[in-house]
């Protein structure tokens, strides 16, 4: 679960497959947010690493982080058909 912090591997394949099509569409919306949940979540990329290779600061890739987390959170419910998924927003 994205908001619990659940790393891929620990998720059943439906799941994977769900966050999977969900950066898949993240990505065509906010690319730079979505480069930092790759980083963080499958390169365990920290902020620090993450800001200096955008040139950015650390809070920018927090704030980042929350909304793509907050966003595909939302897609993978919607994906899979869990109730209070809400739609997307960004």
């Amino acid at each position: 679960d994205l908001r619990r912090g659940t790393p891929p591997d620990d998720m059943d394949e439906e799941t994977r497959a769900a966050l999977r099509q969900a950066l898949e569409e993240f990505a065509t919306i906010d690319p730079r947010a979505c480069t930092v949940v790759t980083l963080r979540q499958f390169w365990e990329f920290s902020n620090a690493e993450i800001a200096a290779s955008f040139g950015v600061t650390e809070r920018t890739v927090n704030r980042d982080w929350r909304a793509a987390r907050a966003w595909l959170a939302r897609r993978v419910d919607q994906i899979l058909g869990v109730s209070g998924g809400g739609p997307p927003r960004k």
